[in-house]
């Protein structure tokens, strides 16, 4: 079975980060030298338009 695209660590000593992140950066170096099967991209979507600024839409009210 094809695993997905992630990787999740957490070194057992902060002595070992290094070591951890050399084995991450193999593993990601061995994922991209296979060729993609598929392409991945998002289908088509309808983008929600943008929501004005608070300041646009704020009631303001004078401080006594």
């Amino acid at each position: 079975a094809d695993r997905p695209p992630a990787f999740v660590a957490w070194p057992t000593k902060l002595a070992l980060a290094p070591v951890l992140a050399d084995e991450i950066a193999a593993q990601i170096a061995a994922v991209l030298s296979r060729p993609a099967a598929a392409s991945t991209a998002l289908p088509a979507a309808v983008h929600p338009p943008v929501a004005p600024p608070p300041w646009e839409t704020a009631s303001w009210h004078p401080v006594p």
